[in-house]
């Protein structure tokens, strides 16, 4: 009984190891991707020093609010004054995780991305779900790469988790009826690929 104990207690820590050492390497790079390099970035919510090294590092360009304007609360007044103090211009574009975004939102968003000042960082709360889909709605639409190949910036390499009931699945959907309103042949192709 207590060898089962000790195996069950090991492969408990061992299931337990992996979600926790993920979500210790999302928090160790704020889970930052290159969507297109010089031109697209993503992240979670930047803090004042990451928006400094942002600006430093790639540009004075835009930053790209998925959350939507929030006056009055810490992590958006402390971004609308980090954006300032460092030359990046601020654009707010609120969006749901959780609620499927139209293909003429998604349009706006696209065309919000690519007018932008460059370079652009995209961002929302924790780098993987609205991110995800601005990133893949961009490379589908402006980046010219087919739809299987755009839709992995909406992944669970960044955290985006759609399975089980999510109702983060929703970006998917978005993704998809977006690119079945532009070029219907592209979603079975998609579709094909994915099997």
């Amino acid at each position: 009984m207590t060898r089962m104990l000790k195996a069950g207690l090991v492969a408990l820590a061992l299931c337990l190891a992996i979600p926790v050492g993920y979500i210790g390497y999302m928090r160790a790079t704020d889970n930052f991707g290159v969507v297109r390099a010089g031109v697209v970035y993503r992240s979670w919510q930047p803090s004042a020093a990451d928006l400094a090294r942002f600006a430093e590092t790639y540009g004075r360009g835009s930053v790209i609010n998925l959350r939507g304007a929030a006056p009055g609360r810490d992590w958006y007044d402390e971004e609308k004054a980090a954006v300032a103090e460092h030359g990046l211009t601020l654009i707010d574009f609120k969006m749901s995780a959780t609620k499927a975004l139209s293909p003429e939102r998604a349009q706006a968003l696209v065309t919000l991305i690519a007018q932008a000042p460059k370079p652009v960082l995209i961002h929302c709360k924790a780098g993987a779900d609205r991110s995800g889909l601005a990133s893949a709605l961009y490379l589908y639409a402006v980046g010219d790469l087919p739809a299987d190949e755009a839709a992995r910036a909406l992944s669970l390499a960044h955290g985006h988790f759609p399975w089980l009931g999510s109702r983060t699945a929703a970006m998917g959907a978005s993704f998809d009826a977006f690119v079945a309103q532009r070029h219907p042949r592209d979603i079975q192709n998609r579709d094909l690929a994915l099997r």
